[in-house]
């Protein structure tokens, strides 16, 4: 495999991760004018609305000691960080670029040389978050307030970690990758059939036309289709909710990971400048470079995955998930730099 094939397989996968949140990112204009109307401006507001929260005083009490035990934590040094490199995947909730949408999923990936090992930690969208300049919200607001960098910001702010890169793409790439690869094999139950179908219809909402024709008629074995992989990504009607659907997303993200892997350079090629025009990232041609190289290493690595907030480290306020933060980022740092 040559060094191009590495470059297209490293970005189309990156691509894959991202396009797994269910989510768009298609530029970083913000509606500067709240006065505007349509439906999309209508859902904003929403949003806004509902990423705020009540606390009552002996709830806030205990969040203002966390984070004052946060603050004061003091970490060991993380060592040489030039061989980490954290890449923080965002998918966002909206259907056009009338504003910047909730990131409804945020996966951070972390390669790690020494260790090799990488690493997916997904920060859960209902995460109590105390966003700069805006207050406390839910975590996956800070997109929608201030673009990708505000979010990047807010991790750093309140988990003391270093975000190197974002990328973030939209639904349509998706759906275009899945296609381009001649689709995935995936298992269906009959309850998540009736689910699939349902985000299907729905999509009818973003562009897809005679989306009746993607219907599954069927559970078990199937092979799906773009459409049909979207909706099975999209999923979270079950009882583990938005737990369920990351599980999904994993899934099809296994299934379009070993897809890739036996498309030829020039089918890569295709794919790639195929799906280009509806990335955005701050990844360098030096740094994509530095990352084709080290493919076939990375290859080997050890993968694992967590989330935060971590099993035994949290409480649920309102629907809000309240992290042990001291406990949640020394827990963090030990998971992405080997502390002890």
């Amino acid at each position: 495999m040559n060094r191009l094939r590495y470059v297209l397989l490293v970005f189309v996968l990156m691509l894959a991760g991202t396009l797994l949140g269910g989510g768009a990112y298609l530029g970083s204009r913000m509606i500067m004018d709240g006065r505007g109307g349509g439906k999309e401006e209508q859902k904003r507001r929403q949003a806004d609305e509902e990423t705020e929260f009540l606390l009552s005083d002996e709830e806030s009490r205990l969040i203002e000691e966390q984070m004052e035990a946060a603050a004061e934590l003091i970490l060991p040094p993380a060592g040489d960080q030039k061989d980490i490199f954290n890449l923080l995947l965002i998918g966002l909730d909206r259907r056009d670029d009338s504003w910047e949408g909730n990131s409804d999923t945020m996966i951070l990936i972390s390669v790690n040389k020494p260790e090799k090992s990488v690493k997916m930690i997904s920060f859960m969208r209902d995460l109590y978050a105390d966003i700069p300049g805006a207050g406390v919200r839910k975590l996956n607001a800070a997109t929608a307030l201030g673009g990708p960098s505000l979010l990047l910001e807010t991790l750093r702010a309140n988990y003391k970690v270093e975000i190197d890169n974002y990328l973030s793409v939209d639904f349509l790439a998706l759906i275009d990758i899945v296609d381009r690869i001649g689709g995935v094999d995936l298992t269906i139950s009959e309850e998540e059939k009736e689910a699939v179908n349902h985000y299907i219809a729905d999509s009818g909402n973003f562009g897809v036309s005679a989306y009746e024709e993607h219907v599954l008629d069927e559970a078990g074995s199937l092979h799906l289709d773009g459409i049909q992989a979207l909706a099975y990504a999209r999923n979270r009607s079950d009882q583990e909710s938005d737990y369920g659907r990351t599980k999904r997303q994993r899934k099809l993200l296994s299934a379009i990971c070993q897809k890739c892997r036996t498309l030829s350079a020039a089918e890569l090629a295709s794919l790639f400048f195929a799906v280009l025009p509806d990335v955005n990232h701050d990844i360098g041609t030096g740094r994509l470079a530095s990352l084709a190289a080290s493919l076939p290493e990375l290859l080997e690595y050890d993968l694992s995955e967590s989330r935060i907030p971590y099993d035994g480290l949290y409480l649920v306020k309102n629907e809000i998930l309240i992290p042990d933060m001291a406990a949640t980022i020394e827990r963090l740092h030990r998971e992405l730099y080997g502390i002890e």
